[in-house]
């Protein structure tokens, strides 16, 4: 779709232009397809958006998948694990894009759970743009941790942003001083912690994402009220080196799942 700031209203344009049943948006915030989630009502096309912050504005009947609730309670729980793996003894960066409000829900959710919990624990965010993915981030990475030698968390936002990032701390002999940790890891994240790497990740169902969001508009399709299932959070729980063997993976892909028989309890629950 690219990066640039009228992709996202470009694409949404064409797939109005289709005139589907229904529209599915994911990562870009609403503020950016105002016009295009206008239009897609007046058409009477439902639109349902994951991974974004907020609330639904009228037009779109659900951002609850990777939504505000889910995010904070990952936030939370990563910066716990933190906490506990540093003995209260944690000085933490966190690499994020703050152009995306949902990475910024993350972001505030750890630093308000880490200052709870730890007071002289340290937390600092250094900002990211889309275009330093894989080349820019894995430097600033590498500045960040020369300028603050004490340094010991590296936390990303999103799994994705630590592409680059190893071979950078190993070229510059730093690859000792910090432990990962974040959300939405990929499958090269995952398998680093079967080699060994002492990182901490909260699963991101991804697979499972999209079953839910054909479920949300199954639900509208039927008329029935998607407010129960926007409740329900996705499977997710920390994964480190001592789990992860026996984490449900897919296997094709590498991603995390969580539970193994997903599309049979769907189905199932689609035939009632």
């Amino acid at each position: 779709m690219g990066t640039d700031a009228e992709a996202a209203p470009k694409a949404m344009d064409q797939a109005i232009a289709l005139k589907p049943d229904a529209i599915h948006i994911s990562g870009t915030p609403l503020t950016m397809l105002s016009k295009q989630i206008a239009s897609a009502e007046a058409a009477g096309i439902p639109v349902v958006a994951d991974s974004i912050a907020g609330e639904p504005v009228p037009g779109v009947i659900s951002t609850a998948l990777d939504g505000d609730a889910q995010v904070q309670e990952w936030g939370r729980m990563v910066a716990s694990q933190v906490v506990a793996d540093s003995n209260g003894e944690a000085n933490v960066a966190i690499f994020s894009i703050t152009d995306y409000s949902i990475l910024n829900v993350f972001t505030d959710a750890f630093t308000a759970q880490l200052e709870s919990q730890c007071p002289d624990c340290k937390v600092q965010l250094v900002n990211q743009q889309v275009t330093d993915l894989g080349t820019k981030t894995p430097q600033s990475v590498v500045s960040t941790l020369q300028r603050d030698p004490t340094i010991n968390y590296a936390v990303f936002s999103f799994g994705d942003l630590v592409l680059g990032v190893d071979a950078a701390l190993r070229g510059a002999s730093l690859q000792d001083q910090v432990t990962f940790a974040g959300q939405t890891p990929t499958p090269d994240n995952l398998q680093s912690l079967k080699d060994g790497d002492n990182s901490v990740w909260v699963g991101f169902p991804v697979q499972i994402l999209g079953w839910r969001v054909l479920d949300t508009l199954a639900r509208q399709f039927n008329g029935d009220d998607v407010a129960e299932a926007d409740a329900a959070f996705m499977p997710t729980q920390l994964l480190n080196k001592d789990n992860i063997e026996a984490a449900v993976l897919d296997e094709e892909t590498g991603y995390y799942v969580g539970v193994a028989d997903y599309q049979d309890q769907f189905k199932t629950l689609w035939k009632k």
